[in-house]
């Protein structure tokens, strides 16, 4: 199996490493401080700098695969699962960077996506809780 990049996975991977050297990488102190500060559930500020980054550098939805059905929203790269493998492993190499070019689900540390469903319900069942009104 001939496993030679193409010329277009080349580009997009020299995209994705140069903004990982470039932004990515100079923030995961900022990252780390900001995690550590205040609530557990919240946005953190580095990292919505950075999608916003992302997006005007035209490094959004990359892992959308190309479709009939794009729009502005969820419009990507139009890559193929071969072609945006190079860039997943390069953004694997910081936990939170593939958040920056969405392309992963909410991070919600050890705990998996059922911890944000349970505090949702546990906030709702407060609120209606009688002792709580």
């Amino acid at each position: 199996m001939d496993f030679t990049m193409s010329a277009r996975q080349k580009q997009w991977l020299e995209r994705v490493q140069a903004f990982m050297n470039k932004h990515a990488r100079p923030a995961v102190q900022i990252y780390d401080k900001q995690d550590a500060e205040g609530p557990r559930w919240k946005v953190i500020p580095v990292i919505e700098e950075l999608k916003a980054k992302a997006k005007a550098e035209g490094l959004w939805n990359m892992f959308m695969p190309p479709s009939e059905h794009e729009d502005d929203e969820f419009f990507g790269a139009g890559l193929t699962n071969l072609e945006y493998a190079l860039l997943s492993e390069e953004m694997g190499r910081i936990s939170w960077a593939s958040e920056v070019f969405n392309c992963s689900a909410p991070r919600y540390r050890q705990h998996g996506s059922a911890d944000p469903l349970r505090q949702q319900r546990a906030e709702a069942e407060m609120a209606a809780s009688p002792a709580r009104r």
